[in-house]
């Protein structure tokens, strides 16, 4: 008469699985410089694997994408106030020179005030309009 195997359950199994020789000497590397047996590295490495959920991944790392995105956009917001300062204040400071010129040129008896206007405007403020 036959007997049925009872199906048991148990608390843990054994795994075991050849690796390639450079598999294996990076395993021993690692493991020596974590202080941990390679068995014992292999076997946390396996559960970690595990135990990660892969959506919760790549939850996590979308969010951390949208984490630097958004300090990216107070970068670059930061750094276009900035660039915005530095324009209106060559702007005042291309009117300043332009003023200066057209005083040198008019005082200097080289142009009238109407030349010397258009002729700041034309060269130093960069509006041909009148």
């Amino acid at each position: 008469m036959a007997t049925k195997k009872k199906t048991e359950v148990k608390s843990s199994y054994v795994v075991s699985f050849r690796v390639d020789a450079s598999y294996a000497k990076r395993l021993y590397e690692r493991a020596e410089k974590a202080g941990k047996s390679p068995g014992d590295l292999v076997r946390r490495m396996l559960l970690r694997e595990l135990e990660n959920d892969p959506e919760d991944a790549t939850a996590a790392r979308l969010a951390e994408v949208l984490a630097r995105c958004g300090r990216l956009e107070k970068t670059v917001r930061r750094q276009t106030e900035s660039l915005e300062e530095m324009v209106a204040l060559l702007r005042r400071q291309s009117l300043r020179l332009s003023d200066s010129v057209q005083v040198l040129l008019v005082n200097g008896g080289k142009m009238t005030p109407d030349a010397a206007r258009e002729f700041a405007r034309k060269y130093l403020v960069g509006d041909e309009s009148p």
